[in-house]
């Protein structure tokens, strides 16, 4: 409908003017009590908060100390009870505290129950088992008749306590050698009992006297990736310990070699190569100058059936 009369619409928009008027006033009353009722409030907590701090005479940081130290009944009578019950004499089943709710999987800590434990650490990761090994390791200086040294080297106990492995080239030509314990005590060498001078090992007898521990040798055959770790005696220092992996193995004819990456240098040849687990793989027996620290060594088990010929041997 549209409006002509001019006197009509004025009063048509007197009246809207009048309706608007009256709107905005009702909201105005609105929020004016909204705000006396907020202001109420506010003053309402401030004399709470100052009571509080008030009854308890403390300075303004103080009640937080206090909501520290404060327990609920409930809790301080729980408490009182796992004092004078330690151990779980109260009765209560396991995994649940006296007046709480059973834990979920009865574990204390609160871990779930399909948590995985810490695993184990491998020998090759315990410095303390490492020391206990080199114990059985010895540095070795070779003589001749006259008593001019000809070369060092390494070598390790192993399958009993008199037997001396070391590599055969460290013997060759030699009248005696001393040997030098991790704890810096020596004692002379002089009987070769065996060599294979294929596999470049060879077997010493140490003197009765001596007691040492004879290593672990591997039962298992070990795998390319293995971590490995070597004990020799390096540019004359005694039993370093060096780690790496095993790169895998090199066959010529009847000989095979082991290929590892810890780092050996002169003098660590007779020593021992450790796998993960702490049992001996190999004897150290020289490195490669055509790559970059590929070092090798004569498998474990080639020692053995050497002493174990020579023992049969003995037998006849």
């Amino acid at each position: 409908m549209k409006y002509t009369d001019e006197e009509t619409i004025t009063q048509i928009v007197r009246r809207g003017n009048i309706i608007r008027d009256r709107r905005n006033h009702g909201r105005l009353c609105a929020l004016g009590g909204l705000s006396v009722g907020l202001a109420i409030a506010l003053i309402v907590a401030l004399l709470t908060g100052v009571g509080f701090r008030i009854g308890n005479k403390g300075a303004p940081g103080d009640d937080l100390a206090v909501a520290a130290t404060t327990q609920a009944p409930e809790a301080e009578s729980m408490t009182q009870e796992l004092a004078q019950n330690p151990g779980g004499e109260s009765g209560s089943e396991d995994g649940q505290l006296p007046g709480g709710t059973p834990i979920v999987g009865g574990d204390p800590a609160g871990l779930p129950p399909d948590m995985p434990q810490q695993a184990e650490k491998a020998w090759i990761d315990k410095p303390w088992e490492l020391e206990t090994a080199a114990a059985s390791v010895l540095k070795l200086e070779t003589y001749d008749a006259r008593g001019e040294r000809i070369c060092s080297g390494s070598g390790f106990v192993i399958y009993d306590r008199r037997f001396l492995v070391t590599a055969r080239h460290v013997v060759v030509n030699m009248d005696h050698m001393v040997a030098t314990t991790d704890w810096g005590e020596t004692f002379e060498v002089r009987e070769v009992i065996a060599v294979d001078a294929d596999h470049d090992i060879a077997v010493c007898l140490i003197p009765e006297d001596v007691e040492l521990t004879p290593l672990n040798a591997a039962d298992t055959i070990v795998t390319r990736g293995e971590r490995v770790a070597a004990i020799g005696s390096q540019f004359g220092a005694v039993n370093l310990i060096t780690t790496g992996m095993l790169s895998g193995y090199w066959v010529s004819g009847d000989v095979d070699r082991l290929l590892f990456t810890a780092p050996v240098a002169s003098g660590s040849s007779g020593g021992p190569v450790f796998n993960s687990r702490g049992q001996v793989i190999g004897v150290v027996s020289g490195t490669y100058d055509g790559g970059q620290n590929l070092n090798f060594a004569v498998p474990i088990a080639k020692v053995y059936t050497l002493i174990e010929s020579e023992m049969e041997v003995n037998k006849e």
